[in-house]
């Protein structure tokens, strides 16, 4: 899901849409509230929203839902991650401790 608007939003809803994982074919849908997303897998929070971060990582908090953004320090704020930069130069930031707490990754 997409909560939000901005550039890479687009792309990402282009690029996404032709995919397919394990088979299945990936679905992508926009959101304009945080109440959208529940039952979502990945969340993208385009830079349109930042001002409301804070609220929607806390509707989100407890539920596992993989936050991410490509607003700089978003995963600092509470999101799980965030990139930014062009490949093949991009940066991730990842929080494992959120992602852990949520269930989408676990450590050995």
């Amino acid at each position: 899901t997409i909560l939000g608007e901005d550039e890479l939003a687009g792309t990402l809803a282009n690029v996404l849409s032709q995919r397919t994982v394990n088979g299945k074919p990936v679905y992508v849908r926009f959101a304009r509230r945080v109440q959208d997303v529940h039952g979502s897998q990945i969340v993208y929070i385009a830079a349109s929203e930042m001002a409301h971060a804070e609220q929607i990582l806390a509707s989100l908090k407890g539920t596992p839902v993989l936050t991410l953004s490509d607003v700089e320090g978003f995963a600092a704020k509470g999101g799980m991650m965030d990139f930014s930069g062009v490949a093949p130069h991009g940066r991730f930031e990842v929080s494992l401790a959120r992602a852990e707490s949520a269930g989408r990754i676990s450590r050995p």
